[in-house]
């Protein structure tokens, strides 16, 4: 048995309950691994399943029924194993875990569809269709991307002023467009996009660190900001006090957020909620706050409509000059001047 046959063995086994079979290898002559092709090698990674996915295509596969519906039966064991990794790890949107699960449904059901299917590799099918239909246990709060795996700066402490309550608001932004990068959910531009912010904030505007506590992108990966400890920079003057600031990637003045997005504040929204007994009309956008287009027509309307549509009474207009975004768009400030950093 290859390297990538025991490590979807093991990841398999891993994933389910005690009482779960585990898959059935095949007892095909023991002299067919002389066939075996070059991916039965090769470790497991979603790089080695696409290679597996253009072979089984290829005229190879076709010579060979037998490990064709083997290529199969990986391809799809590998996908619940490696999909199961991303749901632990929370790097994944759950739209693109379910798309995944259920390319791993489909081979697994051509594999039981094939005349040329033999018995082992069956119940290898029957056994992985019940496990790529197991739902993933789901946070209460998304995972968090730490400071330091996206590569924060260090904060300036002095000039940051610690919270001294509870939160009892909580407000919503988006970055608007930022000249440069593509705000489509990729990592690495959710990861570069959000060291720019935080350069202009700390270098630019003279904040302590980025203004928002946390900050969303279009995959739902939730990226840690300013250290709750602290009081934000995101509403301007007062109306930081005892308000925790969340950013989306993003521009919303045209289109609305993802789902995945959308997922992740609202599980952030509804934890900061629980722990802080902060009401639900004191969930509210930039644009509640501030003459501001932030965050967006289509986020504001998504936070209005988790709100229930109340505003606080104590939660006035601030400034003039309309604003589009919270982040920086351009060579001058645009998330609104903050005497409390």
């Amino acid at each position: 048995m290859g390297p990538l046959l025991a490590a979807i063995l093991v990841l398999a086994t891993a994933c389910t309950s005690p009482g779960t079979p585990r898959p059935v290898e095949s007892t095909r002559d023991a002299g067919s691994d002389r066939d075996a092709p070059y991916w039965s090698e090769l470790a497991l990674s979603w790089s080695t399943l696409n290679e597996i996915e253009d072979w089984i295509h290829s005229d190879a596969a076709r010579r060979d029924p037998y490990w064709r519906l083997q290529g199969e039966l990986v391809l799809a064991e590998g996908r619940v194993a490696l999909a199961r990794e991303d749901a632990r790890n929370g790097s994944v949107a759950s739209s693109t875990l379910e798309t995944r699960r259920k390319a791993a449904r489909d081979g697994f059901q051509r594999v039981l569809d094939d005349p040329q299917s033999i018995p082992e590799q069956r119940i290898r099918a029957r056994r992985g269709l019940s496990s790529a239909g197991e739902p993933e246990a789901s946070p209460r709060t998304p995972l968090l991307v730490a400071r330091n795996a996206w590569g924060a700066e260090r904060e300036v402490a002095s000039r940051l002023n610690p919270v001294g309550q509870k939160w009892r608001r909580i407000t919503v932004h988006h970055s608007a467009e930022i000249p440069g990068f593509t705000l489509n959910g990729h990592y690495d531009n959710s990861v570069a996009a959000l060291r720019k912010i935080q350069r202009y904030h700390i270098h630019e505007n003279g904040w302590g660190d980025i203004g928002y506590h946390y900050i969303i992108d279009g995959e739902g990966r939730v990226f840690e900001g300013r250290d709750d400890r602290w009081q934000g920079a995101h509403a301007g003057g007062d109306a930081n006090v005892g308000n925790l600031g969340i950013c989306l990637l993003g521009d919303f003045r045209g289109h609305d957020p993802s789902p995945a997005a959308l997922e992740s504040l609202r599980r952030l929204i509804d934890e900061y909620r629980s722990t802080n007994d902060i009401p639900r009309d004191q969930v509210v956008a930039h644009q509640d706050l501030k003459n501001t287009e932030c965050p967006g027509k289509h986020l504001a309307s998504w936070v209005r409509s988790y709100s229930g549509g109340r505003l606080a009474a104590s939660s006035p207009l601030i400034g003039t000059g309309v604003r589009t975004a919270s982040a920086p768009v351009s060579g001058r400030a645009t998330s609104g001047s903050s005497s409390v950093r």
